[in-house]
């Protein structure tokens, strides 16, 4: 999975790097993984293993940033979610199901089109039905 963004006119004219945000209190979002069926989930595109209730940790590299000819960009480091659950269950592949995660506060994250989400930190909360 690859978050896509839309660079804003700013970023465009000066060509400034695209900065993540960081959580000022617990973001919830959704995640689509494959439940392996011994406490363990695993995401389809990348095969990394997530647990309940345990925090994920990963790097958001700007030198991972692609920035195109559309005036867009993409991340492919981080950890991805979608914003709402509608779009999480719409995106769903790969005979996954939908988790609902949070982000923790004072994680960095970066907000894409289509409700994408890409963040530093992640915790599974739960299945969603």
């Amino acid at each position: 999975m690859c978050l896509t963004g839309k660079k804003n006119w700013w970023q465009r004219v000066f060509r400034t790097d695209i900065k993540p945000k960081i959580a000022k209190k617990d973001i919830t979002v959704y995640k689509y993984l494959k439940d392996q069926q011994n406490g363990l989930l695993r995401s389809p595109f990348v095969g990394a293993i997530y647990q309940i209730g345990v925090q994920q940790f990963a790097d958001l590299d700007i030198r991972s940033y692609k920035y195109t000819k559309t005036n867009t960009f993409s991340v492919e480091a981080g950890l991805h979610a979608f914003t709402d659950y509608e779009t999480a269950i719409e995106q769903c592949r790969f005979g996954s199901d939908v988790f609902k995660a949070i982000i923790p506060k004072g994680s960095e994250y970066l907000l894409g089109m289509g409700n994408e989400i890409v963040s530093s930190h992640l915790i599974i909360v739960e299945k969603m039905k």
